[in-house]
């Protein structure tokens, strides 16, 4: 359960990345409350928005892998030992 809870802090925050730039928003205005006129250039903008990805498909990932799991256990299948199981 503690994972899932993790899992759905990390698809939310990389989603509102990805889509809203909320992080680069964050990161923008602390800055600029120390350096007046601070911007993330277009150099800096893949830094952000990389590992964000990265993190929204590892959690997207782990919820279509946990679904998978509970529509076997639904339908019946045993899924013990690997995923390959369904296809046995």
């Amino acid at each position: 359960m503690g994972l899932s809870i993790v899992m759905i802090a990390l698809l939310i925050l990389s989603g509102a990345e990805i889509f809203f730039q909320v992080i680069s928003k964050f990161i923008t205005f602390i800055m600029g409350i120390f350096n007046k006129g601070f911007q993330i250039g277009e150099k800096g903008r893949p830094f952000i928005k990389l590992p964000s990805a990265i993190l929204f498909l590892i959690a997207s990932i782990y919820f279509i892998m946990n679904l998978a799991f509970k529509v076997a256990t639904l339908l019946g299948f045993s899924l013990d030992e690997s995923m390959t199981d369904i296809f046995k």
